[in-house]
This record gives structure tokens, C-alpha cells and sequence, in this order.
């Protein structure tokens, strides 16, 4: 996780265009962990404990309304994994909460559903996607 003391998302579009920003930050050791496991054909189960967030929905069920899981779900359908998966994300700062956590979160999420599919990426690959998926 980061602290941004100064100038947070000031180096990111479309805060000032034309003008690049300057961010002062340090990182911090706090860490995301998303633990994938097999689950029931024709479900996903999608877990963020800090939040008290789970969902267990059907494939075809449509995406959820829930902050906590729309990382989750944009990682699942970028993989292409779409069902019969559980992801639980282990971390003791929620997503959204300034600290870099959403970040942290896709990374780990995409990291840990390539993994399953026995895919392998550089971390700078993995980093360039996640920001895409949280971009997007």
C-alpha cells in the first residue's frame, strides 16, 4: 500500500491536461492477498471480508452493484474465468480507501486468476492489466 503525502492522483489523466503531475508517497507494509479456490459449475463466489462483502451468484447472474466486487469481477471476466471459481481477498485495508488498495487488489486478483489458468506474465505485464481492468 502507499500514503501519498502530496499530490495524489496529480500524475494521473485527466487531472490537468497537458500538464504532468508530481506525487510525494511512500510505501507502506500493508499487503493484499486473493486466494483462489475451485467452487460449485455455474458459480462464483466472490469474498472481501474487511467489508463484510459475499456475494455467490450464477454465471448469468448480472454483475454486481457492490464496490467490493466490481474489481473482482472485472478481473474474472478479462481472464475469461466465468464460473465454478471462489476469490477471496485477504488484506486489512478495504478497497477505495485512499491507500492504494484498489490497485493492490486487482493486481493480486489477476495475479492469483492467471495462476489458476497456469498462465505466466512478468509483473510489470500483470501491473500494465490490472491498471486497464481498473482503469476501465
Amino acid at each position: 500500500m502507499r500514503i501519498s503525502f502530496a499530490g495524489g492522483g496529480s500524475d494521473l489523466p485527466p487531472f490537468v491536461p497537458g500538464i504532468s503531475g508530481r506525487v510525494v508517497g511512500s510505501a507502506i507494509d500493508l499487503r493484499v492477498r486473493a486466494v483462489v479456490e475451485p467452487f460449485d459449475r455455474g458459480w462464483v463466489r466472490l469474498e472481501v471480508p474487511i467489508t463484510d462483502a459475499v456475494a455467490t451468484r450464477a454465471v448469468h447472474d448480472p454483475p454486481s452493484n457492490e464496490m467490493s466486487f466490481r474489481l473482482l469481477e472485472a478481473a474474472l471476466a478479462h481472464t475469461g474465468v466465468t464460473d465454478g471459481v471462489r476469490i477471496r481477498i485477504e488484506t486489512d485495508i478495504a478497497p477505495g480507501a485512499g491507500l492504494g488498495g484498489s490497485a493492490a487488489t486487482s493486481v493480486a486478483a489477476l495475479s492469483a486468476l492467471k495462476w489458476l489458468l497456469g498462465e505466466t506474465a512478468t509483473p510489470e505485464a500483470i501491473v500494465r492489466e490490472a491498471t486497464t481492468i481498473e482503469r476501465e
